[in-house]
């Protein structure tokens, strides 16, 4: 029960985010004082607040419980949604998402998760973690642009504090002292030891570059789909459901091998192939319509993966007494990412052509590539400094 109200609460609360993500940018035009920068700061500043409170908030859950601090995140984060429900300009937008991030609970959630399963299931509830993050972006996706149309983004900020105050309730079915929690630590030789650290700051890069994609990808999707192919707003909600949905037929067939959490690298280095083949077409929309969709497909493929491996490989040698916050540190890359792709989406929107933006988001996919041989290659030498 604990685990099916945790997958719960993280699938609700982040449907509750994801509402934001396809309509945001066309609807903050309705606003005085908006420009893209102000609205790219607006979809990041959430990511930049919740960057800075993961670990804070990951340590105090150590000292003083899961369930109170989780409790404590989502009134936070339902007040910053009542602010955006009542928002007359741009600014009081920036003030709500701030005020969002602020309740800073993912790594928590994860925390708590680990807690109550052991290490041999423990890399299936990540799993679940992450196709729940999939089908949050199923249903959001979807349903934003008709919710839009109808209630406004003032209604989708409504939306998202009501679901912040049920996952209070779903508190309740958590049992905060899980009897089948995983050991105090590990113990392991000082090589393996050292394999794992490689690891847990490849998941802690990865996480990062991979939100701010994403987040990047959304100031500009929905505006290739208005803009170029003349798809109406109220019509994008088929358009990102037929995509997902086919979406995840592959990821299904790619998790159900525990066999490639072994080679998680594989994966990793997979999915950044995919994003280097579908970026530029999801950003220039040069195809057709039904290739574009295509490459949408291809594109939330590689990420859903990665939403489900990289959680896993995160928590592998951290012990229970200091989970919360070093799950922070793993959360606090993940909004860093977001908060750092909306500046930078804000930014090319407003400064930079499409062919420049494109160019300069090519630049960033190697960055996390380069960044990423760099760490395997320092384990590298470590190993043999160890074995030598």
């Amino acid at each position: 029960m604990t685990i099916f109200a945790l997958v719960t609460m993280f699938m609700t609360r982040m449907f509750g985010l994801f509402l934001l993500f396809p309509v945001f940018m066309i609807s903050a035009r309705d606003y005085p004082a908006y420009s893209p920068l102000l609205a790219g700061l607006a979809i990041g500043a959430y990511g930049l607040t919740q960057a800075l409170f993961q670990v804070p908030y990951g340590a105090l859950s150590d000292r003083y419980g899961r369930k109170l601090v989780l409790g404590i995140g989502f009134f936070i984060f339902s007040l910053g949604s009542f602010i955006g429900v009542y928002a007359t300009t741009m600014y009081h937008l920036l003030i709500a998402r701030i005020v969002q991030g602020c309740g800073a609970v993912s790594a928590i959630i994860l925390a708590l998760a680990s807690d109550s399963t052991s290490a041999n299931h423990r890399p299936l509830v990540f799993l679940f973690f992450g196709l729940s993050i999939g089908f949050a972006f199923i249903i959001s996706l979807s349903v934003a642009p008709l919710l839009v149309s109808h209630i406004g983004l003032s209604g989708i900020f409504l939306i998202t504090a009501i679901l912040s105050l049920v996952c209070i309730f779903l508190l309740f079915c958590v049992n905060s002292n899980p009897s089948n929690s995983m050991e105090e630590t590990i113990a392991m030789p000082q090589i393996e030891e050292n394999s794992y650290k490689q690891s847990f700051h490849s998941a802690c890069i990865s996480i990062a570059f991979l939100h701010g994609l994403l987040t990047i990808i959304f100031t500009r999707v929905p505006v290739v789909l208005l803009d170029m192919y003349h798809i109406p707003l109220t019509n994008h909600t088929y358009v990102y459901l037929a995509v997902l949905v086919v979406s995840t037929f592959p990821v299904y067939a790619i998790i159900r091998k525990p066999v490639l959490l072994a080679h998680w690298r594989k994966v990793l280095f997979s999915s950044l192939g995919i994003f280097v083949l579908t970026v530029p077409v999801l950003l220039l929309g040069t195809f057709s319509f039904n290739w574009y969709c295509l490459f949408l497909v291809v594109f939330f493929t590689g990420f859903s993966l990665l939403e489900g491996f990289l959680p896993h490989i995160s928590v592998q040698v951290i012990p229970k007494s200091k989970r919360g916050a070093l799950l922070g540190v793993y959360s606090t890359c993940q909004f860093f990412g977001a908060f750092i792709g909306g500046v930078l989406g804000g930014l090319g929107s407003h400064y930079l052509s499409i062919h420049q933006f494109t160019f300069g988001l090519f630049v960033l996919l190697f960055i996390w590539l380069f960044v990423l041989l760099l760490i395997n290659n320092l384990g590298r030498v470590k190993l043999r400094l160890l074995r030598g």
